[in-house]
Formats: structure tokens, C-alpha cells, sequence
């Protein structure tokens, strides 16, 4: 591997750009992860991470919370 890499050969997988503002468009419009790893070429995975760790950073509404815990009455 040594040599391979004194020889300017990639090791491990490609680097993929990944469009986030793209993809942020796309899901604001309400489409789905797969369509939109279809659409720009990556991996559901790698959309899957994007949203987990940066699209869905803000804080959840205080409304949606009481409304999760609220008992039917």
C-alpha cells in the first residue's frame, strides 16, 4: 500500500461531491431519500447521514412534544 500510495494511486473509495444545498431544495420539496440519491448520484446512505446529522438540526417544537406525550381524553 506504501508504494501505492508513493506511486499518487487512490486507496479506498472515491470522494463523491455531494450538492447539499441541492439536496436540502430537493427534501424541502418533499421528496423522498431515494429519489434524491438518485438524483444526485450518491448513495441513500450518504443521504440518510446528511439529514440525520445536518438537515434535521433544529430543535423540535415544544407543540410536537406535548403533542407526542399528550393522553387521548
Amino acid at each position: 500500500m506504501r508504494a501505492a500510495k508513493a506511486r499518487g494511486r487512490q486507496i479506498g473509495n472515491r470522494r463523491r461531491y455531494f450538492d447539499k444545498k441541492r439536496a436540502a431544495e430537493l427534501r424541502s420539496r418533499g421528496w423522498g431519500q431515494i429519489k434524491i440519491a438518485r438524483e444526485l448520484g450518491v448513495g441513500v446512505g450518504r443521504v440518510n447521514k446528511w439529514i440525520c446529522e445536518e438537515y434535521n438540526r433544529g430543535p423540535i417544537p415544544e407543540t410536537l412534544i406535548e403533542a407526542a406525550y399528550a393522553r387521548p381524553g
